[in-house]
């Protein structure tokens, strides 16, 4: 099973398109727990403008679960890219 990561264009958009225009899915509470806690805000309080760029840069396994929700239920494979792991060689 692969692993995801946001593309560029999915770390663009804005978790308010993602919610309302896409019908994307919530986040865990493990990830929304993350997100809030790099945030300084709980999801009630995110502001409109929020990317998800933002968010999985604050909780990695909030961008996975975003990447893999837009590939496997919403079939927008362009949201995402494969993961790969990075290299220390």
């Amino acid at each position: 099973m692969p692993i995801y990561q946001l593309s560029d264009h999915g770390r663009s958009l804005t978790w308010n398109d993602w919610k309302k225009k896409l019908d994307g899915c919530s986040l865990c509470d493990i990830a929304t727990w993350e997100a809030n806690k790099g945030l300084g805000l709980p999801e009630s309080h995110w502001p409109k403008d929020l990317t998800l760029g933002a968010i999985e840069d604050t909780s990695p396994l909030a961008g996975r679960e975003l990447a893999r929700f837009a590939v496997e239920h919403l079939e927008l494979s362009h949201l995402a890219i494969e993961y790969r792991r990075p290299s220390y060689e």
